[in-house]
């Protein structure tokens, strides 16, 4: 399927699809392959993430989208879903910033057991295309761990872990959080 009949025909299904170089994807709910508690595990982590967030950008040219926003990823021909992204206008003093529209500058995935190791990394390739984006967060339900992606000044890519007991740090949004209150109440 080329990008344009995907894109036609992703407005008239009544679920998700992703497109990746012609291929395209059905999103599924991950309880189907790891367990009932599996879709809310996912939508009470990105829900606490999300709010947290909205909170702290109140106010600044930045949203907070869950779950359904499609990104557009012209350099790799894919169109993927992330569990969260915020977008704003990208900072003059960072490479790559020739747009002065929102952007995406943080996008979050929640892990689940099914996805594995490579299937992060795999969509990462994709994401660190866009010039915008500072953070890549993978957050991680079963360890309440979360790895970040950052880009730095000089446009290099480093993780940053951090586990139970630390402070979550999103640079790109000058934001903290302590992990443990990103999966509180989770089972």
């Amino acid at each position: 399927m080329d990008e344009a009949a995907y894109l036609a025909w992703e407005e008239t299904q009544p679920c998700r699809h992703e497109f990746v170089q012609g291929r395209v994807y059905a999103v599924r709910e991950p309880d189907a392959l790891d367990g009932p508690q599996a879709c809310e595990v996912r939508s009470r982590v990105v829900a606490t993430l999300g709010g947290a967030l909205r909170a702290h950008l109140r106010g600044l040219p930045c949203r907070v989208h869950e779950g359904h926003v499609r990104l557009s990823l012209p350099r790799t021909a894919a169109h993927l879903y992330p569990d969260l992204v915020v977008d704003g206008p990208v900072p003059s003093r960072l490479p790559g910033s020739r747009s002065a529209g929102p952007q995406p500058l943080m996008v979050a995935e929640v892990l689940s057991p099914s996805t594995g190791s490579v299937y992060p990394g795999v969509r990462f390739a994709h994401y660190r295309t866009l010039d915008s984006l500072r953070d890549y967060v993978l957050l991680d339900p079963c360890q309440r761990r979360a790895d970040v992606c950052r880009r730095d000044v000089d446009g290099l890519w480093t993780v940053h872990t951090f586990e139970s007991g630390d402070q979550l740090e999103l640079a790109s949004l000058e934001w903290r959080m302590p992990v443990a209150q990103v999966f509180a109440g989770l089972p």
